[in-house]
């Protein structure tokens, strides 16, 4: 998906001009810088494992994720 992703941009640069370019996927950045900020946040709450528990169960992330979302 990725390379179809990046053919797709690389087609757009060459019929668009740089500013209807950067008007087109200004709020795609935005939206993929979100939901990079979201993945490192949620999996920076995993990485918090408590002495004593295994890292990297299941339930740990299942936990990590619903303290994440309560905020």
């Amino acid at each position: 998906m990725i390379q179809t992703f990046d053919q797709f941009l690389i087609a757009t640069r060459r019929t668009h001009t740089p500013e209807a370019y950067a008007a087109l996927f200004a709020p795609i950045l935005r939206e993929l810088q979100e939901r990079e900020r979201d993945i490192l946040a949620y999996l920076s709450q995993i990485a918090e494992v408590p002495a004593g528990k295994e890292a990297g169960s299941w339930t740990d992330a299942i936990s990590a994720r619903a303290r994440w979302k309560r905020g």
